[in-house]
């Protein structure tokens, strides 16, 4: 069933429900109408239903790990440094002075 199909059964139903005074000594056209009324709502919830999975993404399939192989490393992510009331920290840390080496000597300076 399709949504046109659905929505003319809702249609249909609620008419003959609640609008139509006509007798038919067989038929009850107020249980009719609700019976069509109903058919056409699970058909219309029904229909859309199937079109929202059809039209959904496939979820990536997980592999399996072998029960012999390493677990991977897990990779963290880098908590955000940013704060707005403090200034932002620099992005590396300053490395710690080495002590001096007496064998290494520092350029000279020129005098003006």
């Amino acid at each position: 069933m399709r949504i046109g199909t659905s929505i003319t059964l809702i249609i249909v139903g609620g008419i003959l429900a609640a609008a139509i005074e006509f007798d038919i000594p067989v038929i009850d056209l107020g249980a009719l109408g609700s019976i069509l009324f109903i058919m056409g709502l699970l058909g219309l919830v029904f229909t859309v239903g199937l079109e929202l999975a059809q039209n959904r993404q496939p979820r990536p399939r997980r592999q399996r790990p072998r029960k012999d192989a390493e677990p991977e490393a897990t990779r963290r992510r880098p908590e955000p440094t940013y704060d707005p009331v403090l200034p932002q920290r620099p992005r590396s840390p300053r490395r710690p002075t080495a002590p001096e080496d007496p064998t290494r000597v520092a350029p000279r300076r020129r005098e003006p």
